[in-house]
């Protein structure tokens, strides 16, 4: 965070987060880009320095945030390749879907990390799409490209978690390793949810999403539900579904309540039509 002698400004971390913006040919220095910046942002007192930096002008806005969306929407690790691969630590010399895999987890950590601090705005923010310039509550996320508005980590997320969502779908298991980020996933989107500086802004983006709460309960329960991964993911899905009934009830939303409601008690109810068949399925058998 000290001056940089050959511009004579503070834009060490500014050249560093640069990496991110390369990392179709540079993913081992992007991946090492956004360890930096997580280490540097655990510090206390430098969120607006940073914001500040990243922000100073339209154009380097713009620049940091679509490198950080691109990294999120890879499509190299976006089919799930079906062989698990020990991820846990990063080495120079692994793969290049197994380091992509590795960047998104680590800006999925990076985002869960900074939106729970104290400052507002703060780089989880900024990187979500989030209007700097007023009350984050009077934010109106737009998809990219409507009125203008830029790419962002918010439909990168949802991105992701409807890739893994048709993944499950379709009835294939991913490796562990897929299924701990998309688990991390859910579990930053609630933290989004439950916030009441980002709930109503976050859960009405969902609803603009092709109802992104709707589609994705009606996929319960996701393939492979004995794996602990599956288990948090639903979890996390079914407390952001919570936190919209509650929303939509005191609001009195009727139509978007009762869609939810719907649903809710059809899985309810295919799940016991099941559990009733394998009974008969079980006594037929003695």
């Amino acid at each position: 965070l000290g001056l940089n002698p050959r511009s004579g400004k503070a834009d060490h971390m500014l050249n560093v987060t640069r990496f991110v913006t390369y990392s179709s040919w540079l993913p081992e220095n992007a991946l090492v880009a956004i360890r930096i910046l997580a280490a540097i942002m655990r510090q206390p007192n430098v969120n607006q320095q940073i914001l500040g930096l990243f922000t100073q002008n339209e154009r380097i806005t713009n620049e940091i945030r679509q490198g950080f969306v691109e990294c999120l929407e890879s499509e190299r690790v976006s089919e799930f390749q079906q062989q698990d691969d020990e991820l846990d630590e990063f080495s120079g010399g692994g793969g290049g879907s197994s380091v992509e895999l590795l960047i998104k987890e680590a800006i999925v950590a990076l985002l869960a990390d900074c939106l729970p601090q104290q400052a507002t705005p703060n780089l989880a923010h900024y990187l979500l799409g989030f209007e700097l310039n007023k009350e984050l509550r009077l934010t109106n996320l737009q998809q990219p490209g409507v009125l203008n508005f830029p790419s962002n980590c918010a439909k990168s997320l949802i991105t992701l978690l409807d890739g893994a969502l048709e993944q499950s779908k379709s009835g294939k298991s991913l490796p562990p390793a897929h299924e701990r980020l998309v688990e991390n996933a859910y579990a930053l989107l609630y933290t989004l949810c439950y916030n009441s500086r980002t709930s109503e802004v976050i859960l009405r983006f969902l609803r603009s999403c092709n109802d992104f709460l709707c589609r994705h309960i009606q996929g319960l329960p996701f393939a492979n539900v004995a794996s602990p991964h599956v288990l948090n993911q639903m979890t996390g899905l079914l407390k952001c579904v919570a936190i919209e009934l509650k929303l939509t009830s005191d609001k009195s939303q009727v139509s978007q309540f009762g869609n939810l409601c719907k649903i809710l008690l059809g899985v309810v109810q295919r799940e016991n039509q099941q559990q009733q068949q394998n009974q008969i399925d079980e006594m037929s058998q003695h």
